[in-house]
């Protein structure tokens, strides 16, 4: 293809893209193909690590408006940039909910969103366009123009800030986000059930068991896969995910539960107090469990470098529930 050719290609392709935001809104295949956006990058599939999806609240519905986006990173900083510019919904939205949102990528993270004033968007406006070639059509900046271009137009698109939202009672700093599973829910649940079926007849690692609780509505047995940590001579269990539904499930059920690997084995679990869990949180990412290195799950689940200290996971140590095991 010759300069000229791959010139008018390019251009053909712009105008196409901004024929999909008409208006300064997304038409009908611009939603579809956003909405097949949104829950690719959720799930983190087949997508960059910037790419993310924004979820926020719509100012007149109140339902929750999701949005494929790309996360700028810049000097330690993350950043989202408004492609459509004032025009743009979500833009609108997040200014109504005071910048209250959720980004989503193999996980949750509660954010809030400050918006930046026109003099510091050109260099963010700058590394955004080298980062996402599909917004180029409506910016109409080559991505490799003199800062100044950027400068130029800044004041036509919102640039905002994503700061960490930092749970009551948390460590200030400390890492706010709480992943859960690096699938969507419905397949997460599947891979569960089907790994916590392997565990059950002893077919899985023996630091992968399936755990079974009373439902504290249901009265109904909860199974479910869990890896046990070994400290000092002793099993426990950590919930990744917080207060998830089982360790409410145990709650209830006075701590009464029954293991299974191969055979059944009936267990009472115990609270473990806040300032002793950290230690055990070690030992926890010292073994590989069945799909997750010690190193992917510190990134993953605790935000932190692989093989992270005991001081370093001590000021976490209150987000994560741990239950010592003994016999009943």
């Amino acid at each position: 293809m010759t300069g000229g050719n791959r010139a008018r290609s390019v251009e053909w392709l712009h105008a196409l893209k901004r024929w999909m935001y008409r208006g300064g809104r997304p038409g009908r295949l611009a939603r579809a193909m956003n909405h097949l956006a949104a829950a690719q990058f959720a799930a983190g599939l087949l997508s960059p690590r910037r790419a993310a999806t924004l979820e926020v609240t719509a100012r007149r519905s109140g339902r929750t408006i999701a949005l494929p986006v790309v996360v700028v990173e810049q000097e330690g900083r993350r950043y989202l940039v408004s492609m459509l510019g004032e025009r743009a919904e979500w833009v609108r939205n997040v200014r109504a909910a005071r910048g209250r949102a959720v980004l989503r990528r193999r996980g949750r993270e509660a954010v809030h969103l400050d918006e930046l004033e026109p003099a510091a968007r050109a260099p963010i406006l700058r590394r955004y366009l080298q980062l996402a070639p599909g917004a180029r059509p409506h910016l109409r900046v080559p991505s490799d123009a003199p800062l100044a271009e950027f400068e130029r137009i800044a004041g036509d698109f919102p640039v905002f800030r994503i700061t960490s939202d930092v749970p009551p009672g948390s460590t200030p700093g400390a890492p706010a986000r709480r992943r859960t599973n690096a699938l969507p829910p419905a397949l997460g649940h599947r891979v569960n059930a089907a790994v916590e079926r392997l565990a059950a007849r002893g077919l899985t690692p023996g630091n992968t068991v399936s755990l079974e609780v009373r439902g504290r509505r249901t009265g109904l047995p909860r199974r479910i896969a869990v890896v046990v940590a070994r400290h000092a001579d002793r099993d426990y269990l950590v919930s990744l995910a917080g207060e998830s539904e089982w360790v409410r499930n145990l709650r209830a059920a006075g701590g009464e539960a029954v293991l299974r690997h191969g055979d059944a084995r009936r267990v009472r679990l115990t609270p473990v107090a806040v300032p002793d869990r950290a230690p055990i949180l070690h030992a926890f990412l010292q073994r590989r469990a069945l799909s997750r290195s010690p190193a992917r799950a510190a990134r993953y689940y605790f935000d932190l470098p692989p093989h992270p200290s005991i001081e370093q996971l001590a000021p976490l140590a209150e987000r994560y529930p741990v239950f010592a095991v003994q016999d009943a």
